[in-house]
């Protein structure tokens, strides 16, 4: 699904941390230090004398410490020691609660120095209305247009609560899913920063909902008067960091689902062999290993991730569901000039299980999950691999314009980018169950194009593509999201 959300500004200044023991000068003065920057040779050896952190006015500093692989008193050569300042200030941007990251130095004589860290926060308490399409993306929803495949309600978030990147969210919808959730997540629980723990709960509703795949189109049952299906989803996850870019998380969950007689006739494999109600605990293991230098565009460096679950594990006597999947995706991305860049991704899925209801199954279509050409299009099926790649041409750098009538250093710059790209994907989905009734499954898929990127602040990321599939299909499409 898609979310369109309609920014509402407000800033609560609750929670704000106490001032921490790290020195923090005025900006004004470190920016006249900073002025007196030399470069260090390669080969010079550098102590690191001290860390100083300035702008964090909510953010403990034991946060930020926690993104740098600069440790003051430590010693490292000039060549080392500047590749650790852009990792750093990467890191930095990538906590996803700072505008502005700068990480640099002040020499105070002949091998040491004063690492500055220089931060502009986000604002963290927001309220953003809820518009979001019940359809997979805008495309699909655009041929309809049909409002009542729309929820609106509204996201509570406290980022950053307690100045320590904790994260509490509310959420209330109403439309073609009608939901109440709450999700609290503490990403660390350990004095070595390395552990934390995220809860969640979810109760969802649904008159209407997809039910079906038929010539690779998603069907839609349209009953206002009955909820067809009622679901709970709760969810307890924990999460261990040892290093920067490593991250391991295993989840427990717990997934109740009742359906229509309308729905269950309709579409009888909807949970499978006719069933009308199905709980299960599910077991799940995420691995990511992340080096990529901004995660809403990324133009340098790779992404690794590994996904195995279990669904069923035997706890409830009515658990009727026994199935397993495992995603591996791999991105890799290149500079080749000050303007040019390629990306590359590789995912493939694997599931097994004699039988896989509707409701869990998923292949291509969702989400991220496409060739492009074919996002009006689902390929449901129990294994695929999808291959994409792109050429791209810094067409406008990146930059900002800055808002002289605002005076909040969080609000008074439009940041903005963009890029031009060409494209190519191919695909494959093996499907042994709903193959019949849609041509697409178990046939090789790829397409290709043109197309304008838009990256803002926010992590704002808007496309335009022109493109042809293997159907010979022309096709021009909005996305929200960078391409891999």
């Amino acid at each position: 699904m898609l979310s369109f959300l309609a920014f509402i500004l407000l800033q609560i200044n609750l929670f704000s941390p106490p001032a921490d023991s790290i020195s923090k000068p005025p900006n004004r003065i470190v920016e006249q230090k900073l002025d007196t920057i030399r470069i260090i040779p390669d080969t010079q050896q550098v102590t690191i004398e001290d860390i100083i952190i300035v702008g964090n006015n909510k953010t403990k500093d034991l946060i930020v410490l926690r993104e740098l692989l600069i440790e003051a008193n430590s010693l490292v050569n000039g060549k080392e020691f500047r590749e650790m300042l852009e990792r750093s200030r990467n890191n930095l941007f990538n906590t996803g609660l700072f505008h502005q990251v700068s990480v640099d130095y002040i020499p105070i004589g002949p091998s040491k120095v004063k690492i500055v860290v220089m931060l502009t926060e986000r604002w963290y308490f927001w309220p953003f209305p809820i518009i979001e399409l019940a359809d997979r993306n805008i495309n699909a929803w655009w041929l309809t247009k049909d409002f009542s495949r729309i929820n609106f309600g509204l996201y509570l978030f406290k980022f950053n609560f307690r100045g320590k990147k904790e994260t509490i969210s509310l959420r209330f919808k109403y439309g073609f899913t009608r939901q109440i959730g709450l999700t609290y997540n503490i990403p660390y629980i350990d004095k070595k920063q390395r552990s934390g723990l995220n809860f969640s709960f979810a109760f969802s509703t649904n008159k209407q909902l997809i039910y079906n795949t038929l010539n690779n189109r998603i069907q839609f049952l349209k009953e206002l008067d009955q909820f067809n299906r009622k679901e709970i989803n709760t969810n307890i996850t924990y999460t261990y960091r040892r290093k920067i870019y490593s991250y391991n998380a295993l989840s427990l969950r717990y997934t109740f689902v009742n359906i229509s007689d309308t729905l269950k006739h309709l579409n009888p494999l909807y949970l499978g062999n006719s069933i009308q109600s199905l709980q299960f605990f599910s077991l799940e293991y995420v691995y990511r290993y992340d080096r990529r230098d901004y995660r809403a565009y990324p133009l340098k460096g790779y992404y690794i991730e590994l996904n195995a679950s279990q669904h069923g594990l035997g706890i409830l006597k009515r658990e009727k569901i026994n199935m397993q999947y495992a995603y591996l995706m791999a991105r890799k991305y290149f500079k080749w000039s000050e303007r040019w860049y390629t990306g590359t991704s590789l995912k493939t899925k694997i599931s097994t299980g004699r039988f896989q209801p509707y409701y869990l199954q998923r292949g291509l279509g969702y989400q991220n999950d496409y060739v492009r050409g074919y996002e009006y299009y689902v390929i449901d099926g129990q294994n695929f691999g999808l291959l994409k790649a792109n050429l791209k041409y810094n067409l406008v750098k990146p930059g900002a314009i800055k808002l002289k009538k605002i005076k909040n250093n969080s609000l008074n710059r439009i940041q903005y980018g963009f890029y031009l790209n060409a494209f190519a994907d191919g695909a494959y989905v093996q499907d042994n169950q709903f193959n019949e009734l849609n041509k697409l499954n178990n046939t090789f898929l790829h397409g290709y194009g043109i197309g304008l990127d838009f990256v803002g602040q926010n992590d704002l990321v808007i496309r335009f593509e022109l493109t042809r599939n293997g159907l010979n299909q022309n096709g021009f499409y909005l996305h929200f999201s960078a391409p891999l």
